[in-house]
């Protein structure tokens, strides 16, 4: 059976232990959606206004991360986003969304199993980390880099793309007032 990798969204066999083309440890998705035969789980089925619904809900209701391109795989139902073994909790979750404008639906145990996506929220100091701070540097010396690696980075990693603008920022008050001090 093919599923989505929650990271690239490359159609992969459910068999590999990681996507081919990203790497991503595909066996966490495969293993707990074997054990969903008697919970409930939640999917999503729509928005009130905008996808951005989606992406803005699911961070705050279950803290997950999820890229715009993964959002028409999530309203195709290939994933479920939360599961249970409560249905007061499942529903209190669905209740939750539906406040961010999110349209979800519980299934009951028993139907079909879906994959879970659980990409959860990295922790931002993690990510700063990897920033090393020869590019801080030069984003602080050469503002453009750190415009140019922030308009790169903005998809892919919003935390390291502000922290790129944060320098460039910086570096150019200060270079306005050295400029004012040397004239």
């Amino acid at each position: 059976m093919l599923i989505r990798c929650p990271e690239c969204n490359k159609e992969i066999s459910n068999a590999a232990n990681c996507c081919p083309n990203c790497g991503y440890p595909i066996k966490n998705i495969i293993k707990e959606s074997t054990i969903m035969s008697d919970m409930y789980q939640i999917i999503i089925t729509g928005y009130k206004m905008s996808d951005v619904e989606i992406v803005t809900g699911l961070e705050n209701v279950l803290d997950l991360i999820v890229p715009y391109k993964i959002i028409n795989d999530l309203l195709q139902q290939k994933y479920c986003v939360f599961i249970s073994d409560k249905e007061s909790e499942a529903i209190n979750i669905v209740n939750r969304l539906n406040i961010y404008g999110v349209v979800s639906e519980i299934l009951q145990p028993g139907e079909k199993k879906l994959p879970l996506y659980n990409k959860k929220k990295i922790d931002v100091k993690q990510e700063e980390l990897k920033i090393s701070n020869g590019i801080k540097v030069i984003t602080f010396l050469i503002p453009i880099i750190g415009l140019i690696l922030f308009c790169l980075n903005l998809s892919k990693s919003p935390i390291a793309s502000k922290t790129y603008l944060r320098c460039a920022i910086w570096g150019i008050i200060i270079e306005f007032f050295l400029m004012l001090y040397l004239i």
